[in-house]
């Protein structure tokens, strides 16, 4: 083995990951494998929290090695990589490494001991390698370098490797095909680190979301890509792009990519072909597998008995199937290669019928014993009936399908039932999910939206929701961002979201940048929002996010570049197919003169003729501008307007009103009591955004209620420190709680009170209000 898989791109996204955590470096020590066994030796180590120092250290092993993959001299005669057996333990690569040196220098127990450490891990990850296609846990490795290490130490021949990047779930493990000369059996191992990484650093503090997964996984196959188009991080990044293809594109271009050597890319096309569409994409398929067969890949060998059991693109012929089906049986051992094949046809969203000598090959593994098989056999027995039309008389006939341990049993079964009888179905997708995994979770989920049924309570649907929804589920991630934002955790409702916008999610990317506007806490976040609107908006056209973004680039704050002249544009396209709310938004900018007006455009009267027509948002901007006398009128009128608004639905205008009957030192606005009136019909407080709560805060110091004011401004400061917000963006509530705690109200300074003189000429040195509140 001569290739050096880079490492360090595991420090860049732990960096990512890490840097706002502060973590510290002081970690319990994690026992030896050789000493306690492999198992004992990942369960200390997963549960120590992973930090900056630690990401080095992987950095630190890689770097030990020349460019021809091999240790040198200097570092076998220094104390480096003894160093490193107290941080990373359960690494192959460093048991490797340590035994190489020691033979070099002639240390017969340092390599004995070298020896027992690499061989533990090895035999753990040849051993507990679990079933394909069986949604099992992969088998942890603590870095890529350790598979490379892995295979260089068992001396056995690499059939393929690559990066699974498409299958849901929680893991991007490295899928490999190992040939042993001496058993004569072919090997499949499940090797992943990213889900190490991730247990680490949620262990660490950080938030286990899609969001953080996908950030981790992203920095390393594109950091890793870089040194290498043969790498299977380079590889996957190219199927990944094959996939994104256009459909009429897909086929060739994966079986372009596996003519290049990515089996990955001839197993996605097997999918495809014959399990979704059934069609065969003509030759393709078999031309895309054939070299694999060729070379003896178990896997492939079975996928050209599938193609010749369902004719797809050749003769169908069941005999020459059975064949192949045996081959590779032969190959793999027992009936595993045919078990293997069975699991994949019969999970959702295939769950098809097997092909006929398939079933067959899987009976015969049930008549031999294998327990598994007898589950495969009743889930074939499921789907046939789907197709038939799923009888209630016939289901009831399927021996034991509705107590059985298995968890796709039970979600085949309930998805048969979910016609007839949609509750007992629901009964049996439920059951299935809490047996199972990502796969099953996924299935009730689309069974409930299907029957718009939702019989679990609040925290298993939310458990539920996680699973997948971390798993890449895109309505699943979302529906937890929503939920967390109901519940007003800022922390988590943003990198739920930021993780569906990640997974394809429209309405992520648009809730996660207006989270981030409603929640700025002063520093260049914003930047953040625009990015994912800009983003959003290279789809296609969507006017909630042109208008955000319009919004952003008028003010240029928090890392936004102003672009007036960009913004005015969108808003006057807006403007001109309709658009209220950029109706609203133009003519208040027109009128504040943060806009520039065209000939003809009289903003009091766009904001007054949309205001005829319902506009709550114009309804709301008049009342405003009454208050700061940028139009005449008087307080009378500022209420009328901001009521109107609230009976239409504008979101911001009880609050808008309250603040200002709280902060006015204009006495013709100054309504203490009935602005904490206002406040109290906003509902609890603890659950309203940022600015909202500020409000209730200040009306109750207003009306002489301190000490709830300093509670509600302490728990502001509270949420946004453990958001990470900067000490920049505490600033206004640090000063307004020492404000509170010293007895004194809240008074808003304007540069004029439409003529009235203020109350007070000593108004506190606290910040104004934020302009969007």
């Amino acid at each position: 083995m001569t290739l050096k898989p880079p490492a360090f791109p595991i420090a860049l996204a732990l960096a990512l990951v890490l840097a706002p955590l502060g973590v510290s470096a002081q970690r319990a020590p994690v026992p030896l494998p050789q000493e306690v066994g492999a198992e004992a030796a990942w369960a200390a180590f997963k549960a120590r929290p992973m930090t900056e120092e630690l990401g080095a250290q992987f950095e630190r092993l890689a770097n030990l090695l020349d460019e021809n993959g091999e240790v040198g001299d200097e570092v076998c005669l220094s104390n480096t990589l003894r160093e490193l057996e107290a941080e990373i333990p359960v690494s192959i690569a460093l048991w490797w490494m340590q035994s190489d040196c020691a033979e070099r220098l002639g240390d017969a127990a340092a390599a004995e001991r070298s020896l027992e450490g690499f061989a533990s891990l090895a035999r753990y990850a040849l051993e507990n390698a679990p079933d394909r296609n069986s949604g099992a846990a992969p088998t942890p490795i603590a870095s890529e370098l350790d598979l490379w290490f892995l295979l260089r130490g068992l001396e056995m021949e690499l059939g393929y490797v690559y990066i699974d990047t498409l299958s849901g779930g929680p893991y991007s493990p490295f899928q490999v095909s190992l040939w042993d000369p001496l058993e004569k059996r072919e090997h499949l191992l499940s090797l992943d680190f990213i889900d190490i990484l991730m247990q680490m650093v949620g262990a660490a503090g950080e938030l286990r979301s899609p969001s953080t997964r996908i950030a981790l996984r992203t920095t390393y196959l594109q950091s890793s890509a870089e040194f290498s188009a043969a790498l299977p991080s380079a590889q996957a990044l190219r199927l990944v792009d094959a996939i994104r293809a256009p459909e009429k594109e897909r086929s060739a271009r994966l079986s372009a990519l596996a003519g290049e050597g990515d089996f990955h890319a001839a197993e996605r096309l097997f999918r495809i072909c014959a399990i979704v569409r059934r069609t065969g994409c003509g030759t393709q398929l078999v031309d895309a597998l054939l070299p694999y067969a060729e070379a003896g890949i178990a896997e492939a060998t079975t996928m050209l008995g599938t193609v010749q059991a369902l004719g797809l693109g050749v003769r169908r012929d069941a005999r020459a199937a059975e064949r192949l089906y045996a081959r590779a049986d032969e190959r793999l051992g027992d009936f595993g290669s045919s078990l293997a094949a069975a699991r994949l046809w019969l999970q959702p969203p295939a769950f098809g019928e097997l092909p006929k000598p398939l079933a067959e090959r899987i009976e015969r593994a049930a008549r031999e014993g294998y327990a598994e098989a007898h589950d495969l056999l009743l889930l074939n027995a499921i789907a046939e009936e789907i197709r038939r039309g799923a009888s209630p008389r016939r289901l009831r006939k399927l021996e034991h399908a509705d107590r059985s341990d298995s968890a796709w049993v039970r979600t085949g079964y309930g998805m048969a039932l979910l016609e007839s009888d949609p509750d007992a179905g629901l009964v049996h997708l439920i059951e299935g999910a809490r047996r199972g995994g990502f796969g099953n979770v996924n299935a009730l989920l689309v069974a409930m939206s299907r029957t718009g049924k939702q019989p679990l309570d609040e925290a298993e649907l939310m458990s539920f929701h996680s699973t997948a929804g971390y798993g890449g589920r895109t309505d699943s991630a979302l529906w937890v961002g929503r939920h967390y934002r109901k519940q007003n955790r800022t922390l988590e409702a943003r990198s739920w979201l930021i993780g569906a916008a990640q997974l394809g999610s429209s309405d992520g990317a648009y809730e996660a940048a207006e989270l981030l506007v409603d929640t700025w806490p002063g520093d260049d976040s914003l930047a953040s929002a625009a990015a994912l609107l800009e983003a959003l908006l290279e789809r296609g056209p969507r006017a909630d996010a042109e208008r955000l973004l319009a919004d952003l680039l008028i003010q240029g704050v928090g890392g936004v570049q102003a672009d007036r002249p960009r913004a005015a544009k969108l808003l006057r396209a807006l403007h001109a197919r309709g658009d209220a709310q950029a109706s609203s938004l133009l003519a208040s900018n027109l009128l504040l003169g943060t806009l520039e007006a065209e000939a003809g455009e009289n903003p009091r009267q766009m904001l007054e003729a949309i205001a005829a027509k319902g506009g709550s948002q114009a309804m709301a901007a008049l009342a405003q501008f009454i208050y700061t006398g940028d139009i005449p009128g008087e307080a009378a009128d500022a209420w009328a307007w901001w009521r109107k608004a609230i009976e239409a639905g504008d979101p911001s205008a009880r609050n808008n009103l309250a603040w200002t009957q709280c902060v006015s030192a204009d006495p013709r606005f100054r309504k203490v009591d009935e602005g904490l009136a206002e406040a109290n019909r906003m509902g609890d407080p603890a659950a309203l955004p940022t600015a909202y709560r500020d409000t209730v805060a200040t009306c109750f110091a207003a009306n002489g209620d301190f000490d709830r004011a300093i509670e509600l401004e302490q728990s502001i400061l509270d949420e946004l420190q453990a958001a990470g917000a900067p000490e920049a963006g505490l600033g206004y509530f640090r000063d307004k709680l020492a404000l509170f705690q010293r007895g004194e109200v809240f008074l808003e300074e304007r540069a004029h009170f439409g003529g009235a003189a203020p109350e007070s000429d000593a108004a506190p040195e606290a910040s104004a209000a934020s302009e969007s509140r």
